[in-house]
């Protein structure tokens, strides 16, 4: 039983070929696992013996549908179908349900135009709106796990959605761009509001970044924010410093290591401006607020020695500071003009006038605090302020300067820091000077020695 279209098609119960009219090849044929069941043309890598393309034919497969001026029903409509069914396990092979395949002989090089393997292509001819609860893509993948079933990633095994994969054993020089994915647009009023989009819920590690030389490169110019979290919400959970942030490297008790001898840094942020004006720029700028009762912390870091376990003699190293900050005329031209300032820090605490502030709190713009304890202390030179100098000697340890009221003493000690307290050695001495036997003198430490300031009573003056 047989069927010969006069255009050159015919079918029989072994298969259909295609063709001029008498001299049809056949394209199936047979209905063994060995016999191909639908080609057209010759694979070769070597000869031009497949169907041959030319600009006055250009495709060499149409199928063409339409919805033929009628509102489609629910149903999942399929332009072409290309299905592999599996009933038993495989290994070591690879199936494709579908390849769209390109393939360039020895020499061929592409120039101008477009070249892909495959392509999604969404064509508008006027004017169209994506309603809402509408999804469309020029490309969908998809992966269905009924209800009811478990679908397994064993450890070592693999599955997403898209896979971009570079292979063979070649070199490859790259002058230009070679991406994994590549997002770009055609026409300036043609751009994608948002490169790559993963949405709520739809993955429990929004990118993971395996090992590189570079994570995240950002090689663009940006006229809005380069990373911004304005619009997420961050809520802190139970697990306190180890639970939820914002940005994370490690923890405390499984901080990320490092055993190089060079110098290393989470971050390290560089930059330089040659800008004019009265403005600022801040490496880093940071404001935290509170309308409830919990404290506030703005900025806070932790420098830890831990036991050495270097072989040998361990020592420990020979520098360690909870932070550190240097201001620097660097060039020889480097100048500042009249009545600036330069600072290696600035610390204030304000309010405004209405605030309330308890008459038991303490109130200063820096708090220094000594906790060594048993044998650290012995043969230590510990000091709450340590100060060095360098180059031409400064007119003063500290200086002074107001706008307001000034101070109400140099110096004020608290119920804590007078003598007969609990202090091994109290700044205040009950040694008598010749004025009063109730006055008291203040001891300086001068390389080992112990000189006295006599210090008087008011109320013993004239």
């Amino acid at each position: 039983m047989g069927y010969t279209h006069n255009r050159g098609f015919s079918a029989t119960e072994s298969g259909f070929a295609v063709g001029i009219k008498g001299s049809e090849v056949p394209v199936f044929t047979g209905t063994s696992l060995s016999d191909s069941g639908y080609n057209i043309g010759t694979l070769s890598s070597t000869a031009a013996v497949g169907r041959h393309l030319s600009a006055t034919s250009p495709v060499v497969n149409s199928f063409c549908m339409d919805d033929n001026h009628t509102t489609l029903g629910a149903e999942v409509y399929i332009g072409t179908r290309n299905r592999v069914m599996l009933f038993h396990d495989v290994s070591a092979c690879s199936i494709f349900a579908t390849r769209g395949q390109l393939k360039l002989a020895d020499t061929v090089d592409l120039a101008t135009g477009v070249y892909a393997a495959n392509q999604g292509y969404i064509e508008l001819i006027g004017h169209s709106h994506v309603q809402s609860g509408a999804k469309v893509w020029g490309y969908d993948s998809c992966i269905e796990v009924p209800s009811g079933f478990v679908f397994n990633v064993d450890s070592g095994g693999y599955c997403a959605g898209l896979h971009a994969e570079l292979t063979g054993a070649g070199t490859i020089t790259n002058g230009g761009t070679l991406a994994g994915l590549y997002i770009d647009s055609s026409a300036a009023t043609a751009v994608w509001p948002i490169g790559v989009k993963i949405a709520a819920l739809g993955s429990t590690i929004g990118v993971d970044i395996g090992t590189s030389t570079t994570g995240l490169n950002f090689s663009g110019t940006y006229s809005g924010n380069a990373i911004d979290f304005s619009s997420g919400t961050y809520t802190p959970d139970a697990s306190g410093s180890a639970g939820c942030t914002l940005i994370r490297a490690g923890s405390y008790t499984t901080p990320m290591t490092n055993s190089s001898a060079y110098q290393s840094g989470i971050i390290r942020l560089y930059m330089e401006t040659s800008a004019t004006g009265a403005s600022y720029d801040r490496a880093i700028f940071t404001c935290l607020k509170t309308t409830g009762t919990k404290g506030l912390i703005n900025i806070a870091g932790l420098a830890e020695v831990h036991a050495d376990t270097a072989s040998g003699s361990p020592t420990g190293p020979a520098n360690v500071k909870g932070c550190e900050f240097i201001t620097q005329l660097f060039d020889t031209g480097s100048r500042l003009p009249a009545s600036s300032i330069m600072h290696a820090g600035w610390f204030k605490v304000t309010a405004i006038d209405g605030a309330t502030i308890n008459s038991t709190a303490k109130v200063s713009p820096i708090w220094l605090d000594n906790q060594l304890y048993g044998n650290n202390a012995d043969g230590a030179i510990e000091t709450t302020i340590w100060n060095t100098t360098g180059g031409n000697v400064p007119k003063g340890w500290a200086g002074f300067s107001t706008t307001s009221s000034g101070w109400h003493s140099l110096l004020y000690f608290d119920s804590t820091m007078t003598t007969g307290t609990s202090f091994t050695v109290a700044p205040l001495s009950t040694r008598a000077t010749k004025s009063a036997a109730s006055d008291a003198s203040l001891i300086v430490d001068l390389n080992g020695t112990a000189y006295y300031i006599g210090l008087f009573n008011l109320a013993n003056t004239q």
